[in-house]
């Protein structure tokens, strides 16, 4: 236990579930009303939404990567659904490419699995993240902490790394 504390945000229903950023910017000020010495770290987005398959436009992806680099926050996106898109009217994008387009130093760590991502098979237990902007001592201290995880999925763990490089 970190001693950290959730700060949840509603999605917009009438929207398609989207990410309203007036309801974050409400939920970062209702917590810092009650906490006035605690401070929000990260937000976490998911996209494309779990259950709602709702997938973000690229102006809201922007929006929230503004809001990460104007709070000093890392961005957690959870992609995992990026191969499960059934709207073809719908186009994904990848926060990273979002971040790196846009020119800001944002902090992001985004997520992917072979359970939901590739293969919607949950038991390849088998995933991986990607950081992007992270301090180096940092990831080495996520490294650490990865590396002590027990009695590893050896079938997920083969998927993972046929995907991250691919048989030629």
């Amino acid at each position: 236990n970190l001693g950290g504390t959730a700060v949840g945000y509603y999605l917009d229903e009438d929207a398609g579930w989207s990410v309203s950023m007036p309801e974050v910017k409400e939920a970062a000020a209702r917590f810092r009303a009650e906490w006035p010495s605690g401070q929000i770290k990260a937000m976490v987005v998911i996209n494309p939404g779990n259950p709602t398959g709702n997938v973000m436009t690229r102006a809201e992806m922007e929006d929230v990567v503004r809001f990460c680099h104007e709070q000093g926050l890392v961005l957690l996106a959870d992609e995992v659904y990026q191969e499960n898109i059934w709207n073809p009217a719908k186009k994904w994008e990848s926060f990273r490419k979002v971040v790196m387009q846009m020119g800001l130093a944002v902090e992001l760590i985004s997520f992917h699995s072979i359970s939901k991502g590739y293969y919607s098979e949950c038991g390849l237990r088998g995933g991986y993240m990607q950081l992007h902007n992270i301090d180096r001592k940092v990831q080495e201290q996520m490294y650490k902490l990865a590396s002590i995880t027990l009695c590893g999925n050896t079938l997920g763990q083969a998927m993972t790394a046929s995907v991250m490089n691919p048989p030629m």
